[in-house]
């Protein structure tokens, strides 16, 4: 829920370097996490080069709006969002 809410704050795409900033969890564990959020859609990752940005599947908040309550509403531990 976490990486969720800080893609669906900050309304733009970021590197798994960027969450991990925001976040107080490790890179390998935001990687397996955004990877399985990928493979039922709830993110999209655009390649740039060897770089990857990973952003909310705004379609997907849209068609399940009970979701958007709890990604929005959801108490996280950021460093900043």
């Amino acid at each position: 829920m976490m990486i969720l809410q800080l893609l669906a704050r900050t309304g733009t795409s970021m590197t798994v370097g960027a969450i991990t900033d925001q976040l107080d969890v490790g890179q390998s564990t935001i990687s397996h996490h955004l990877a399985k959020l990928a493979e039922v859609r709830f993110v999209l990752v655009d390649r740039v080069g060897t770089t990857s940005q990973w952003r909310i599947n705004e379609s997907c908040l849209s068609a399940f709006p009970s979701a958007v309550e709890v990604v929005m509403d959801s108490k996280t531990t950021t460093k900043e969002l």
